[in-house]
């Protein structure tokens, strides 16, 4: 949950959207309203616990909304980008991690896992540079080997545990 969603995709939707950035090569600052536009025809799940908020609001974010943007708000942002090689590092993050998200993980899943997140970490550092290059980024190296030893990312996810805090904090402790 916080390596992935709000560790190195919040990282990649930071340097993609922030102001900071705006002059860069990959940047989609000025494509933010058009983004939001596209992110409001999105239809989720219902079983969702979080809609979309306007890109201004990113930096608020929780991984629960990252999460949400990962999955079902990738579409839009690659409507916006016009150059492959940075579709190409977006989707290879996206379909290693749904395939590290299937019910069960085979030896070629796992594979293609590493081969995909080998891909994004390396191409991140040539498009992004090296001091953009950060533990989370670098903890996609490992995903295939806790695949392995653990089985699906779903299976160890905090997202659960951390929906229930609320109820817990909820309670008043003497």
């Amino acid at each position: 949950m916080h390596t992935i969603y709000s560790g190195a995709y919040k990282q990649l939707l930071r340097l993609l959207l922030d102001s900071e950035y705006r002059r860069e090569p990959w940047s989609l600052y000025n494509k933010t309203n058009r983004i939001d536009e596209l992110l409001s025809h999105v239809q989720i799940p219902s079983t969702t616990q979080r809609r979309f908020r306007s890109l201004k609001y990113i930096s608020k974010f929780k991984a629960s909304e990252f999460r949400c943007m990962f999955h079902f708000g990738t579409p839009a942002i690659l409507e916006c980008m016009h150059e492959n090689v940075y579709k190409n590092l977006l989707l290879a993050l996206v379909t290693a991690i749904n395939f590290a998200s299937n019910d069960y993980v085979t030896d070629e899943i796992v594979e293609n896992v590493r081969k995909l997140l080998n891909y994004f970490v390396q191409q991140f550092q040539t498009i992004f540079g090296l001091r953009h290059m950060s533990s989370n980024i670098h903890s996609l190296l490992h995903v295939h080997e806790s695949l392995k030893q653990m089985g699906p990312l779903w299976f160890y996810s905090t997202f659960s545990f951390e929906g229930k805090n609320e109820h817990i904090q909820s309670f008043n402790f003497i």
